[in-house]
């Protein structure tokens, strides 16, 4: 997505964002596309030092424990290169539009099995382990959350849930949140009404063709990009936490956090801590479920118990200014 941008905008300034781990970075790639577009590349690395130190500020200029990892990364981006331009352009949108998330190959199997138990692309908890874990008395029904939507066949019914959850909810507020904090005006071509006017009237068979998404961008964009850039396998924007908190000193942080006083308050510490020996054995959805509440409890000292500068709690300072 970005790849096209820089092909069809013209602009000759671009930036991306990597980890110094192969396997999580895109640099690589981006920079031969750079090369072949005449346009100069510059790379931001975060290192987790940076991603960690940063998470307070990020949740404070949020106003909300954002656990998505790739907006704090997103952030920290902004302010790197803040005050250097005054507009940039981003690639947010695509996929929701077209299609390009790998989960939107299950359209089929979901389709046998009627397809409205489809959350979304990021969920993190059964309502009943959700209850279990807040100490809540009765569950939250997430059925209300995707009531009313269907929108078509059980793809497009996907994209409906995952443009009203996660691209409105979570990635559009994320990095216009972060840009704004920095006084830098975000350009999303892909997020344009237009632009969505336009996928909505697209035939499903062409959104997503066999394994490959963003089908019918893809071949647009191969009019103007080499065809192993078009086609390229979608990577996302992974950002390597995951493996970052298991590691010293990341992991002891992260648990004092996790079972700290403001724990005990909020959540089943007893409960939490099987998650996270889960996590620390390798779990995936152990991961998205400590992280959750690692950034909430991060929001929440930030913002209600941690001294701001002016000597009251960071929610009085935050009100001040």
């Amino acid at each position: 997505d970005s790849s096209s941008l820089l092909a069809v905008s013209g602009v000759k300034n671009a930036v991306t964002v990597g980890f110094g781990d192969a396997g999580f970075s895109e640099t690589r790639d981006a920079a031969a596309t750079a090369r072949r577009l005449g346009a100069d590349l510059r790379e931001i690395r975060i290192s987790p030092e940076d991603y960690f130190s940063s998470l307070p500020q990020f949740v404070r200029r949020a106003e909300l424990p954002l656990a998505d990892t790739a907006a704090a990364a997103f952030a920290i981006g902004c302010e790197r290169i803040a005050g250097e331009k005054t507009a940039y352009f981003s690639g947010e949108g695509a996929d929701e539009f077209f299609a390009g998330y790998h989960v939107y190959a299950r359209a089929e199997e979901l389709s046998k099995r009627g397809g409205a138990w489809y959350f979304g692309c990021d969920g993190v908890l059964e309502p009943e382990a959700a209850r279990r874990l807040l100490r809540q008395e009765r569950c939250y029904p997430r059925d209300a959350l995707v009531e009313g939507i269907c929108n078509g066949d059980v793809l497009n019914h996907m994209l409906e849930v995952d443009i009203t959850l996660w691209l409105e909810g979570d990635i559009l507020f994320g990095v216009r949140r972060a840009a704004r904090s920095c006084g830098m005006d975000l350009l999303l071509p892909f997020s344009d009404p237009r632009m969505f006017a336009l996928s909505s009237r697209i035939p499903s068979a062409l959104k997503r063709k066999g394994d490959c998404g963003k089908y019918i961008l893809r071949r647009t964009a191969a009019a103007y990009l080499p065809e192993e850039t078009a086609f390229r396998p979608k990577a996302g924007f992974p950002v390597p936490v995951r493996e970052w908190m298991r590691q010293k000193p990341w992991r002891g942080e992260v648990e004092k956090r996790l079972f700290g006083d403001s724990s005990a308050a909020i959540f089943d510490r007893e409960l939490l801590r099987q998650y996270w020996d889960a996590y620390c054995a390798g779990g995936w959805t152990e991961f998205r479920v400590v992280y959750a509440a690692y950034v909430f409890l991060v929001w929440y000292d930030t913002v209600f118990l941690e001294t701001g500068p002016s000597g009251g709690s960071a929610a009085e300072t935050c009100a001040k200014d």
